[in-house]
């Protein structure tokens, strides 16, 4: 009994695989109704059944892949978006301790001056590795 429980599992797996491999050799909206196909396919829930198929016949009826890939876009553009707005202020932090090194080298703080040259190069570190990910 549990072999064949488990020889069950493995195949209802199995045919999961293949048709999510199925489904990434497509493109566009295409793939996106691959996908909601399997995801009705495998939902037993009545309320999220009836959501998926919803979308399902959203998909259908308006999907396009001039679409898709604006909104591919429009989400990558906010994505550069963010991260450039966070190299900015990683390089106005670096420049603050930067500044704040300087007047305690002056006025003759070296140990504040330390804790500033740190700080700063914490800041321009993370500058670095955020402009990586653009």
């Amino acid at each position: 009994m549990k072999k064949a429980l488990i020889l069950s599992g493995a195949l209802l797996l199995s045919g999961i695989a293949l048709q999510a491999d199925t489904c990434a050799a497509l493109q566009g909206c295409a793939k996106k109704i691959c996908e909601l196909q399997n995801k009705v396919k495998l939902t037993t829930e009545p309320h999220a059944l009836a959501r998926l198929q919803k979308a399902l016949a959203e998909a259908k009826a308006n999907c396009s892949d001039s679409d898709l890939k604006a909104k591919a876009q429009a989400k990558t553009d906010a994505h550069t978006q963010k991260i450039e707005r966070k190299i900015d202020d990683a390089s106005a932090d670096a420049k603050e301790a930067q500044n704040r090194m300087e007047k305690a080298q002056a006025e003759g703080k070296n140990g504040k001056a330390a804790k500033y040259r740190r700080k700063m190069e914490e800041k321009l570190q993370k500058v670095k590795k955020l402009q990586t990910q653009l």
